[in-house]
C-alpha cells in the first residue's frame, strides 16, 4: 500500500482538528449525530488505554518513515527521547508492532476477521491505528483491502455521506458502516416527524 504526499497533506490538516474529532472519529460521529454502534471499543493489553497504544502506534508510524502524519508534538518529543537514550536500538519493528497486534486480537477475537498482512509493517501499523482510533472491525478490513477503484471514489462517497446525513465523516467507513449510517438517521428523522 503506498502513501502519497496528498495522503500525508491529508492527515495534517485532520491533526488540526480537535483531538476527539480526529483521534476517533467514529464515535465523534457517533455522539454528535445521536446514532450509535457504528464505532468500536476493544480491550488493550497490560491495563493500557486505546490511547497509551495509539500513542506507541504513532511513534511506529513516524520510525518507519515519510508518508504518514498521524503524529503530535508530544509523540515526537517521546520518541527522540528514546532514541537519543538508544531504548530503541536495534529493535525489529515489524516484530514489536505484529506482537502488540496479536496481543490485542486475542482480547477482541472479533479482530481475527480483518484481513492483514503479516508481512508488510504497513498493513500491521494500519491495523493498530484503526483500533486505536476505535473503528470497528469492518471498517479496518475495509480499509486494508479496498480495491483501487473503491480507494478513488471513497473520498467522493465520504463527502456525499457528510452532505446526506448533516454530519462531517473523517474516516473511510465500509459499505456496511454507511448503509448503518444511513439507517440510523432515517430512523432518527422518523422519530423527529412522528414527535411532531
Amino acid at each position: 500500500m503506498k502513501y502519497t504526499f496528498i495522503d500525508a497533506v491529508k492527515a495534517r490538516l485532520y491533526s488540526t482538528l480537535k483531538p476527539q474529532e480526529w483521534s476517533y472519529p467514529a464515535r465523534m460521529l457517533e455522539e454528535t449525530a445521536g446514532i450509535q454502534g457504528i464505532s468500536a471499543r476493544w480491550n488493550m493489553p497490560e491495563g493500557k488505554t486505546e490511547h497509551e497504544i495509539g500513542l506507541e502506534t504513532e511513534e511506529l508510524f513516524i520510525r518507519t518513515g515519510p508518508g504518514f502524519g498521524f503524529y503530535n508534538l508530544r509523540t515526537c518529543k517521546t520518541l527522540f527521547r528514546k532514541l537519543a537514550t538508544g531504548q530503541f536500538e536495534g529493535a525489529d519493528w515489524k516484530k514489536q508492532a505484529h506482537d502488540r497486534l496479536l496481543q490485542i486480537i486475542e482480547l477482541n477475537p472479533q479482530l481475527s476477521a480483518v484481513r492483514y498482512n503479516p508481512d508488510s509493517e504497513n498493513s500491521i501499523l494500519i491495523f493498530l491505528y484503526g483500533i486505536t482510533s476505535g473503528f470497528n472491525a469492518q471498517d479496518i478490513d475495509y480499509f486494508l483491502n479496498r480495491t483501487e477503484e473503491e480507494r478513488t471514489s471513497d473520498e467522493e462517497i465520504q463527502q456525499q455521506l457528510s452532505k446526506e446525513i448533516g454530519h462531517k465523516i473523517l474516516w473511510f467507513p465500509s459499505p456496511q458502516t454507511r448503509e448503518q449510517i444511513r439507517q440510523a438517521i432515517v430512523l432518527k428523522n422518523a422519530a423527529k416527524l412522528v414527535a411532531c
